[in-house]
């Protein structure tokens, strides 16, 4: 393996082989050091990551098809409950406000990608969010309450509040 580093860095390591050694370096010293200090910054890094690999808030996938729901729930069907059914076309519709990029309108998406489309779709599904029916029409299992509204949407949540 060859590793290219900077000059300060060679100029460190080369003290440091000659510190140790004392005037006299034997044949290898360089590899040794190099192993040595390797091993024990690998070893340091381990020691300071945090033991628990669970997350203390979800990932933003999930946070993101939360926003979806959010926007489906507030902007386009505000009676929606858990087990209620919708369009594929009004859920285009709340993936556009959310994740719309080619267009926006008061920080509301107004066109999206169908590729973008598409890609929430199949994460809202494969989250266990929403699931297809067999008439086309998509069972919604998940919808976020008013103050998960509140907290993904923020002063869109409560503009909409307004204009009820």
């Amino acid at each position: 393996m060859t590793v290219y580093i900077p000059r300060w860095l060679r100029l460190a390591l080369i003290d440091y082989i000659l510190e140790r050694y004392g005037g006299d370096v034997p044949h290898g010293a360089l590899s040794e050091a190099v192993r040595e200090l390797l091993a024990w910054a690998l070893e340091t890094r381990a020691a300071t990551q945090p033991q628990s690999s669970g997350r203390v808030r979800p990932s933003r996938d999930r946070e993101e098809c939360e926003r979806i729901l959010a926007f489906l729930k507030t902007f386009i069907t505000p009676a929606i409950e858990p087990g209620g059914s919708v369009s594929t076309v009004l859920l285009a519709k709340a993936i556009t406000m959310a994740r719309g990029r080619k267009e926006t309108k008061y920080g509301l998406g107004t066109k999206a990608d169908p590729r973008t489309i598409k890609k929430w779709l199949k994460k809202l599904e494969g989250l266990g969010y929403i699931a297809q029916r067999h008439d086309g029409t998509w069972a919604i299992l998940y919808v976020p309450s008013d103050e998960e509204c509140s907290e993904l949407l923020g002063d869109l949540w409560r503009l909409a509040q307004v204009a009820r």
